[in-house]
């Protein structure tokens, strides 16, 4: 606590298999066992990512970790092991995945990026944002809050 590493700078996030991926400020993302989190040294496997900070995301065998110093993290799962997949400086807000693209928000910009490549599919202007702003995606509507409006994309 004294150096501010706490792991509460992201919410832990539910896998498929019963595992759970959490990362924090000390830049290092965990991979645990839902049904028994083994408590320190006690995770399945770690990885050096980034200072993390919002909302981690996930799709298929993919973590999608927002790490505002550095841009959006992919990792990639492998059983119990966990590899680097790619690193975009292009956004590095809170990701959301719809419609086989992750959305991200970073400089006034609304960043749609592949999945499994980090490239960028799309950018479109984004209202200003507070830091761990994240969009949202339903009914064929994707939206994002600002600080003074919400706006919706088709």
């Amino acid at each position: 606590n004294v150096q501010d590493l706490d792991l509460g700078s992201t919410a832990p996030l539910l896998l498929t298999g019963n595992r759970l991926f959490e990362i924090g400020k000390e830049a290092v993302g965990y991979m645990l066992s839902a049904t028994r989190l083994g408590g320190i040294g006690g995770q399945e496997s770690s990885i050096d990512a980034c200072n993390a900070q919002g909302a981690v995301a996930s799709w298929g065998d993919y973590v999608y970790v927002p790490c505002p110093d550095s841009g959006l993290v992919a990792i990639q799962i492998v059983g119990k092991s966990m590899h680097p997949a790619w690193q975009s400086s292009m956004a590095s807000g809170s990701p959301t995945i719809g419609g086989g693209i992750v959305w991200s928000v970073a400089n006034n910009q609304l960043v749609g990026l592949s999945p499994t490549t980090g490239r960028v599919l799309e950018t479109i202007g984004a209202p200003d944002t507070e830091p761990f702003a994240a969009p949202a995606i339903a009914d064929g509507l994707l939206v994002l809050g600002g600080t003074s409006e919400v706006v919706a994309y088709r």
